[in-house]
């Protein structure tokens, strides 16, 4: 999504608006879908509560960039702790 986005985008200058929100419009939905599979998933029993706190962390942050795109494009990493809980369930890497 990001290389299609953004490709005509200056490559010397911060994102613009119009920019972040495009690639938003799509990576909101692209997002929401994994999590909703994931949370499809039957965890085991030693990991639902981590599961649990990470598809509820997920969410959070996910509503946070539906409802402000531009954090995206923030120094401040909205997906940290998303990214931190998926490890503790043994996702080795996030789409973020």
């Amino acid at each position: 999504i990001y290389e299609r986005v953004f490709a005509d985008a200056p490559q010397d200058a911060p994102p613009d608006a119009a920019h972040i929100e495009a690639f938003a419009a799509e990576f909101v939905p692209n997002i929401q879908g994994q999590i909703d599979e994931i949370g499809d998933l039957d965890a085991p029993k030693s990991l639902k509560k981590k599961v649990d706190a990470f598809l509820t962390e997920a969410e959070r942050a996910l509503g946070e960039v539906e409802d402000d795109p531009q954090l995206l494009a923030s120094e401040n990493d909205v997906f940290a702790k998303t990214s931190k809980l998926a490890k503790k369930v043994g996702l080795k890497a996030c789409a973020n």
